[in-house]
């Protein structure tokens, strides 16, 4: 088999418009059309039944974990047949979510965009959007209906595919009701702790939230301390092989997920991070096992070879990651990389493969969450097991967290051993064993042992969808409700997510209030974006730059639009909106002599101009004081004829007039440095003034 790294297949991951072989249309359809309801098959859920579930379970020889973000169960399989997805009644929705902005409420609708928004999703979120189980916070947290945007086969196929084909859980919860530092870090160690001391578990407390960040963080740059027990000491101890697999790039979540906006943090296998945080832990350094944590490179090859570890963990890196703002499109081509290059290979007749999204990403849930600690569980998650035991077309019910998958590890490795502070041998203060909650179902329900293993299901990396890739606009400055005034530079970046070669972005248009204000310039260099927009045509040069005179609009709100529209052979349009205070600008002022610095004697003319930048008719300066040191020493004759600075400035008030001059005696002054200041007030209803300063020395 030809060996494929995940850098060139990078290189296509947005093009979403490839179309399937004829083949492959009638495998997918063929697949698409197992019956809903088959998850209500029996579940042999006998005592007899389930000891041979636990002896079967030793035919899975390696099990691998696909962590993708932020997506909330019903935003990808909330209308999948037969799972317990939207309320519906008599085919329509029967939720509607309060949207504090209009006074109405939004109802879930089907997405079509290869990029949604990023909703703020920390533990403050959850328990907001969850709202005492009412699961009516969505739109008021996120700031937008976009939250009830849905996604079905139509935008997703193969994650719909595998979920037809194999087992999808409905009742998979976040482990913890947070973000996704402590979603990673109860992957590896079922908890999520602040520790003081390294090498001393018992320093370790509860931090649902906020554990120790990695550097890059909040400003952060010492590393934190993970001195709680982690699975990877238990597989150590019982010489269980593991690989933690890190896809380089870089991470798109803020400090703490409740900012949206923030420049990309770097992410490989050796630089942790969020999603990459078992370097940190005391056991993993004390174990010599951080060469465990590598490329996901090494992963494809072992894949291939048949040379996998018996536990491997996936991190993706922003592109790929289906973290708003990755493409849908590019982690689906991603993840079904991977499990195309798994089922390809030696390890898939032994294997399982769950795949699970970290958290809810702030998108619409109707479940209210299973509490079983003050940590969690969070919101439900899409998931599923992929395997050549895994019953077909099967929904699994079970209440399930990310705790399951650990549970399954060590049932299947480690004789059933958990990360227990009481048999351990490493005890911390843990609130308790996640794997042991009378809550949790059990995976091997999802298996059929006995069945001879199941063919691989190849599908297409780049499948025929209907997303639609618009492009992405953002305004970096003004900021929303700024007070502006005069001339305001509007700056920002627009990228397009099609895979056109070129600068995609053809225009990007300034409007005020809905009416076109003229086009920006566009082809700045914006790195800083490019490293978040990895790939996209144009880059680095992406930024635009517009400068808005605002002094003809009225006083008051004012919302700035820019449109961005690409270059496709159908050009598709995006925009973003801000909106800004205008304020009366206040007069420029300016001191022609003496210059700054300069020594002067005996009688010195102060002399300059100043013009108003209001619209007010007529000389609109009333004024013009000049100070010595902070005290008035006269008032200087104002409307001299200064026709080089109207050129500058057209169509102000009281041109050509504009020029001042003042006499100021400088004999009785000490000697050394002074401190000349010109003060230009206008005649507007509410005067402003404002002053230019400069330094003498006699």
């Amino acid at each position: 088999m030809q060996h494929r790294l995940l850098s060139p297949f990078l290189r296509k991951r947005t093009s979403v418009t490839s179309f399937l072989s004829v083949g492959a249309i009638a495998l997918f359809l063929a697949v698409m059309a197992v019956r809903a309801n088959q998850d209500l098959r029996p579940d042999r859920d006998d005592q007899e039944n389930a000891d041979n579930r636990l002896g079967g379970i030793h035919k899975i020889k390696h099990v691998i974990i696909i962590m993708q973000e932020n997506r909330s169960f019903d935003s990808y399989f909330g209308t999948f047949p037969g799972a317990d997805g939207i309320p519906k009644k008599d085919g329509q929705f029967t939720v509607c979510v309060p949207n504090p902005a209009t006074g109405d409420c939004v109802k879930p609708f089907h997405d079509r965009d290869d990029m949604d928004g990023d909703f703020p999703h920390v533990a403050a979120s959850a328990t907001a959007d969850v709202d005492g189980g009412k699961m009516d916070g969505f739109v008021a947290v996120g700031n937008s209906p976009d939250v009830m945007g849905y996604h079905d086969g139509r935008e997703i196929p193969n994650y719909w595919a595998y979920a037809h084909e194999f087992v999808l859980h409905d009742h998979m919860f976040e482990p913890n009701a947070s973000w996704s530092l402590p979603a990673h870090l109860f992957e590896v160690s079922e908890w999520s702790a602040l520790c003081t001391k390294h090498d001393d578990p018992s320093s370790c407390a509860n931090a649902l939230d906020n554990p120790g960040l990695p550097p890059g963080f909040r400003g952060t740059t010492a590393p934190p301390i993970y001195a709680w027990t982690d699975l990877t000491y238990l597989l150590h101890k019982n010489g269980v092989s593991w690989g933690y697999y890190v896809l380089e790039g870089t991470e798109p979540d803020c400090e703490d997920d409740e900012g949206k906006d923030c420049l990309p943090v770097p992410q490989n296998a050796k630089t942790p991070g969020i999603w990459n945080p078992l370097p940190f832990f005391d056991t993993v350094k004390n174990d010599g096992e951080l060469q465990n944590v590598q490329t996901l490179d090494n992963f494809l090859l072992e894949a291939e070879h048949g040379t996998l570890p018996q536990v491997s963990w996936i991190s993706p890196s922003a592109e790929v990651s289906e973290h708003a703002p990755a493409l849908i499109s590019a982690g689906q081509a991603y993840v079904t990389h991977l499990i195309n290059t798994v089922m390809e290979g030696p390890n898939w007749k032994d294997c399982a493969i769950f795949l699970a999204w970290d958290d809810w990403g702030g998108f619409y849930d109707h479940v209210d969450p299973t509490r079983v600690d003050q940590n969690g569980y969070g919101l439900r998650v899409p998931s599923m097991v992929i395997s050549p035991y895994s019953r077909k077309g099967f929904i699994d019910h079970q209440t399930l967290s990310f705790d399951a998958y650990v549970k399954f590890i060590e049932d299947d490795f480690l004789n059933s051993q958990r990360i227990d502070p009481q048999t351990d041998g490493r005890p911390d203060p843990r609130p308790d064993v996640r794997e042991n909650a009378a809550e949790l179902g059990d995976l091997t329900r999802d298996f059929d042992f006995d069945q001879h293993p199941r063919q691989p299901l190849i599908l297409p990396e780049h499948p025929k969808t209907d997303l639609i890739s618009l492009p992405a606009v953002f305004i970096d400055a003004p900021t929303p409700k700024e007070m502006v005034s005069g001339i305001v530079l509007i700056s920002g970046w627009a990228v397009d997510n099609a895979s056109v070669v070129g600068t995609a972005i053809s225009s990007v248009q300034v409007k005020v209030d809905g009416t076109v204000a003229g086009s920006a310039t566009y082809g700045l260099s914006r790195p800083d974006v490019c490293a978040a927009y990895p790939g996209r045509p144009g880059c680095p040069n992406v930024g635009y730059s517009y400068s808005l005179n605002t002094s003809a609009l009225s006083l008051g709100s004012h919302t700035i639009t820019v449109t961005a529209t690409d270059s496709d052979t159908t050009p598709d349009s995006s925009s973003s909106s801000v909106t800004v205070n205008v304020q009366a600008a206040p007069p420029t002022v300016y001191i022609d002599t003496p210059a700054s610095g300069a020594t002067v004697s005996g009688i010195v003319t102060v002399a300059g101009w100043a013009i108003d930048n209001s619209s007010a008719v007529g000389t609109a300066i009333s004024s013009v004081q000049v100070k010595l040191d902070g005290s008035v020493v006269g008032i200087a004759t104002y409307g001299l004829s200064r026709p080089d600075v109207c050129a500058v400035y057209p169509g102000r008030p009281g041109c050509p007039n504009v020029g001042y001059s003042f006499s100021l005696n400088t004999s009785t002054l000490s000697a050394g440095t002074h401190t000349i200041t010109v003060m230009a007030t206008d005649s507007d209803a509410t005067p402003d003034s404002n002053s230019a300063t400069i330094s003498v020395t006699k």
